[in-house]
């Protein structure tokens, strides 16, 4: 799978707290070197352009915010507040934060090993490393929940599924400023992107915080065809941005074609002989039909109304039937080179045969869809 996330380099700033150096000046037994203080808005220090950023907001009051994949583009940044001790003299700083029951507390120490204006890393009591790099903007992120939608994953990719059925869907959106020195209100928007999918869809947004994103879908009538939609979560503050991704798809519709293929009636099937108790093997044409977030996308372009003739057997004693994808499924050299098996049923089938997700670029952005490739055949 292709990596999702470009690698950003953060523009090295010095720091100068007028009111620490005033602080200092009054005390001469505990004088106070700016270069070493971690006020400020760290990042992971990573060249890796796959890695998920944590971060780290240390204010001047002794408070601070933790924040795991922040530049994930799917909603799924992990968030906690803290408070902190910063030892310059003994180089540790010691965290205490809410445990995952929200009622006891955890305190951990951890040891710094190099800091300066521009790079902090320390190690936690486990001696796992952190590099950080300071940051001279604000960081955007945030986390969303889903209520009436089925999370599907492909590898770091997150996309949505719903029925066919006209509705509407809300999502919990919970936009972080991440920043030591002021806050600021964070925009949330959500755009459809039109580019090769369905526009019939229309967004919402409401609320504070979490912020409330209602999607509304018109119903799908295609027995064949699932709707693609994706949208782009626009975070903004006056000095900051960040687009997230959001992808949903809608089932097709059920199809009423086929829902007898259980009926001793149906007679003429060569495979419909219920007297034998022997497999029934035959060969059926299939049409290839794919999809993609990606109108560019040359393999799917390539797929998209291919022919193929594949295997397929019916069981007398169990009453099913199965097929095999074939040359164009996600592993065609299973089976002795039949593809692999999928459950199917007398009369029209649609079977997900093969898919997965990619990235494309518009400038410096990168976009990342996802995209499938599905086997239509009818058995007789």
């Amino acid at each position: 799978m292709k990596q999702f996330f470009h690698t950003l380099k953060l523009l090295a700033v010095s720091i100068f707290l007028a009111t620490s150096a005033t602080s200092c000046n009054d005390s001469e037994d505990e004088p106070k070197d700016p270069k070493w203080d971690i006020v400020g808005t760290w990042k992971t220090d990573s060249y890796d352009a796959g890695e998920d950023w944590d971060c780290y907001v240390f204010r001047e009051d002794g408070t601070g915010i933790g924040v795991e994949h922040v530049n994930n583009l799917f909603g799924n940044a992990d968030y906690w507040e803290f408070t902190y001790v910063y030892d310059p003299s003994g180089k540790t700083i010691t965290m205490t934060c809410r445990d995952e029951d929200k009622y006891t507390y955890e305190t951990e120490v951890f040891t710094i090993t190099n800091i300066n204006d521009y790079y902090l890393s320390f190690k936690d009591e486990n001696n796992d490393n952190y590099d950080l790099a300071k940051c001279d903007y604000p960081l955007l992120t945030y986390h969303s929940e889903c209520s009436g939608l089925t999370e599907d994953w492909l590898g770091d990719i997150v996309t949505h599924s719903c029925s066919s059925q006209a509705n509407n869907y809300v999502v919990d959106i919970y936009p972080y400023y991440l920043w030591h020195n002021g806050y600021q209100s964070v925009t949330v928007t959500a755009i459809p992107q039109v580019d090769s999918w369905y526009s019939d869809v229309s967004v919402n947004i409401s609320n504070t915080f979490p912020r409330k994103m209602t999607i509304s879908v018109d119903k799908n009538t295609s027995t064949t065809s699932k709707k693609y939609y994706c949208l782009d979560i626009k975070l903004s503050t006056d000095n900051s941005e960040f687009t997230g991704l959001f992808f949903l798809h809608q089932e097709a519709a059920t199809s009423s074609s086929g829902s007898s293929s259980g009926s001793s009636s149906s007679g003429g099937s060569s495979s419909g002989s219920s007297s034998s108790t022997e497999a029934q093997w035959g060969k059926v044409k299939v049409n290839i039909v794919a999809y993609s977030g990606y109108s560019g996308d040359s393999y799917v372009n390539w797929v998209d109304g291919q022919t193929d003739t594949v295997d397929y057997v019916y069981y007398p004693s169990t009453g099913k039937y199965y097929i095999y994808g074939g040359i164009f499924c996600s592993n065609n050299s299973a089976n002795g080179g039949k593809g692999i098996r999928y459950e199917a049923k007398k009369g029209y089938n649609s079977i997900r045969i093969d898919g997965g997700a990619d990235y494309y670029y518009i400038g410096t952005r990168r976009i990342n869809y996802t995209w499938e490739v599905y086997m239509r055949a009818t058995i007789p």
